[in-house]
């Protein structure tokens, strides 16, 4: 069974140099930080944030794909 496609993520640094991702999952826009409070195993490694109003990104074509 193939595995559907349900967004992409791009790999970025802040301006201190420390890595995020940003990108679109589920038709989101959203941003992915390392959770640098985690103490314990059970704490997730990563949080998502909303990214981007999507009121201000282009309109999509239908049968656009992401490019990716």
């Amino acid at each position: 069974m193939a595995m559907e496609k349900i967004g992409a993520l791009w790999q970025k640094s802040d301006r201190n140099g420390q890595p995020y991702f940003s990108g679109i999952i589920g038709g989101k826009s959203v941003i992915i930080f390392k959770n640098k409070y985690k103490q314990a195993d059970n704490h997730p490694d990563y949080l998502v944030y909303p990214g981007q109003d999507k009121t201000k990104l282009p309109p999509k074509d239908e049968g656009q794909e992401i490019p990716y």
